[in-house]
């Protein structure tokens, strides 16, 4: 809902550019901007709102990503009350505070390493046989347990597990089996090197790189999922760079052998955008040049489709074929991790969420001034 006489007859990109939009944004919800500027965004309580939330104010503080610690420590000095996308590692030590919970929510994210099966690595990847073969190799469970604390949820299909369209049987279609893995690739032509466990395949040395972004998890990660496919005879050379590097010059333009992807696609099991062989060149689309097949009709039946239980059956297939297919090596789903003052009350969220569903409940948070 926006105000007739603000907006009327604006084109949609003078709406998003109006003050209204920003610095002097009103709506219907709980809270209305009272200030902004680059330290702070304060709220006041909207009279207006349908539900009135119990706190006068909300002050959402800004803090440097390059630093994301401060925000940590701004908690932890008491300088603020709660601080969202913690990263697992740093979970102990809010945990050993008595004056702080820490809550935990599953998201809608996966994490994946694409394999370039028609560009950079295709001299490895263009066969079935060592993509799935890839994909065996991975022991998920202990990249979760070792490198996120267990923060996560192994995850072998592009649909997130939260997801209510999340397949148990895609998901089971090909488990973590080194000695299988190892067996497809001597069966594909790859052998081992008996002196440096090495395999390669017509005098071609079974080596490749894996672009990650430089920061964590993502770079542990990385190591972690090079150091299992080194076990089984394949070296990998893990480069790591800023995440917007590589978003602009590794996957937009494709120029790489293996990437390591974390993104958020959403509770809708909706990936037209991310698979579809038809969404075009500068677009994050990991499908093959030359098309998908079965996969492009299940994306395509998947949005023809309004109805839950005939929605279900298409995106249970679609996961069932990338499960055979394997263009890449599906990983986990990572947690929403947010840390509370205790002199906070009434915060809570879903099981699952997206990092702004942290708000969903902002109307039962309070603060006991009674002492």
């Amino acid at each position: 809902i926006i105000p007739k006489h603000i907006f009327a007859g604006m084109a949609p990109a003078q709406i998003a550019a109006s003050p209204y939009s920003g610095v002097r944004a009103f709506g219907t919800g709980p809270f209305k901007v009272a200030s902004i500027n680059q330290l702070a965004i304060t709220l006041d309580r909207n009279p207006y709102a349908a539900t009135q939330p119990y706190l006068d104010h909300l002050v959402l503080r800004t803090y440097p990503a390059t630093d994301p610690q401060l925000a940590i420590r701004a908690v932890l000095s008491g300088a603020a009350d709660l601080v969202g996308g913690i990263q697992p590692q740093e979970v102990a030590t809010l945990q050993s505070r008595r004056d702080l919970t820490v809550q935990e929510a599953r998201m809608f994210t996966n994490s994946f390493v694409s394999l370039n099966s028609d560009g950079d690595g295709k001299a490895f990847f263009s066969d079935p046989k060592v993509r799935l073969a890839l994909v065996q190799s991975i022991d998920r469970q202990k990249i979760v347990s070792e490198v996120l604390a267990g923060r996560a949820d192994a995850d072998p299909t592009p649909i997130p597990t939260a997801a209510w369209a999340y397949s148990v049987a895609a998901a089971n279609l090909h488990p973590y089996d080194a000695i299988a893995a190892a067996k497809s690739l001597e069966a594909a032509g790859w052998a081992a090197d008996p002196a440096t466990k090495i395999r390669s395949k017509k005098g071609t040395p079974f080596r490749i790189s894996m672009v990650a972004a430089d920061s964590y998890p993502n770079q542990q990660v990385a190591e972690a999922i090079a150091r299992q496919l080194l076990d089984i005879g394949i070296q990998v050379d893990v480069k790591t760079v800023p995440a917007s590097k590589l978003l602009q010059d590794y996957l937009l333009t494709h120029k790489y052998q293996m990437a390591l992807i974390s993104i958020d696609v959403g509770p809708d099991p909706d990936q037209f955008w991310l698979w579809h062989s038809g969404t075009g060149i500068g677009t994050l689309n990991f499908a093959y040049a030359r098309g998908w097949g079965i996969i492009d009709k299940d994306l395509e039946d998947g949005r023809a489709v309004d109805d839950p239980p005939s929605r279900l059956a298409v995106y249970i297939d679609f996961q069932m074929v990338m499960a055979d297919v394997a263009p890449a090596i599906f990983l986990y789903s990572g947690h929403y991790i947010y840390a509370v003052s205790q002199r906070v009350h009434g915060v809570h969220m879903n099981k699952a969420i997206e990092s702004s569903d942290r708000f969903q409940y902002v109307t039962d948070w309070y603060v006991n001034t009674t002492g």
